[in-house]
């Protein structure tokens, strides 16, 4: 069980190496350059919604959206934390 844990470690730290510390996070439907153009979404509801939608969404859909990975430096800080 011990080799487990430390295989799946191992490869935890090497994805998140590979991707240099940055990745998806819950609320950043706004940082899409396709939303951005859009005019629609300079009111709050609309802003809400979308947001609300992509955080919920089974589906990731970022990537179609053209979000970002970004670095978020609380997240790195809690898995230095864990090392």
């Amino acid at each position: 069980m011990d080799r487990d844990i430390q295989s799946i470690t191992m490869k935890l730290l090497d994805y998140c190496q590979g991707n240099d510390w940055a990745g998806y996070e819950p609320y950043d439907a706004l940082n899409s350059s396709i939303v951005k153009a859009l005019p629609l979404l300079d009111s709050k509801l609309p802003r809400l919604v979308l947001t609300q939608f992509l955080k919920r969404s089974p589906i990731n859909i970022r990537r179609l959206l053209r979000v970002p990975r970004t670095q978020n430096p609380k997240a790195i800080g809690l898995f230095l934390s864990r090392l």
